[in-house]
């Protein structure tokens, strides 16, 4: 497998399993990484769009006031921006893919490019159950879903990618990752 990729519930274990694999080999990564901004509540109150070195990082989804508030252009320049410069490296972290910015033409065609290159890559796939939660508070429609269940198709067609399904507490995705890291970043399973 080149691609490597993680989906199901919230709180499965998905991105941690593929941090946990990386370890230190995480920072050298080309990519990028979603991170949750929480108030003191624990309440998410914002999604960041960051490198996996921590460098760098612009708000894509704003919660802590109503209208909430989507950022897709962080997507189609940053976002773009990084998947571009991702085809440069080793190997890329994507996590999490598979939200509204599948909504973005700019970004979809960066992201298939970088998928079908030669550099492999391991992340999340928002799951259908996680993404049903993200339409309703967004108030994303139709063409959300079938992008999302269009690119969800594709990782299961294509012969280099795989697509597991996390169940909670799941051991085998973080074997998976395991192996991928092994694999690709010359490294022991952590």
């Amino acid at each position: 497998m080149k691609n490597l990729f993680l989906t199901g519930p919230i709180g499965s274990g998905k991105s941690t399993s593929i941090a946990v694999a990386l370890g230190e080999h995480l920072s050298e990564a080309g990519g990028f990484l979603t991170v949750r901004q929480r108030d003191d509540a624990g309440r998410a109150i914002a999604y960041w769009l960051k490198r996996p070195d921590g460098r760098d990082g612009q708000t894509i989804i704003d919660y802590s006031q109503k209208p909430y508030t989507m950022h897709m252009e962080v997507f189609e320049d940053f976002g773009v921006a990084l998947l571009d410069e991702a085809k440069q490296c080793d190997y890329v972290v994507l996590d999490e893919i598979g939200g509204f910015e599948v909504l973005s033409d700019a970004f979809l065609s960066a992201l298939m490019k970088l998928l079908e290159s030669d550099v492999p890559c391991i992340g999340v796939m928002k799951g259908a159950g996680p993404a049903s939660k993200m339409i309703q508070k967004l108030g994303l429609g139709d063409a959300y879903v079938q992008r999302a269940e269009a690119l969800r198709q594709w990782m299961r067609r294509d012969e280099k990618t795989v697509l597991y399904e996390c169940t909670q507490f799941d051991p085998q995705g973080l074997s998976l990752a395991q192996q991928w890291v092994s694999c690709y970043c010359n490294a022991d399973s952590q």
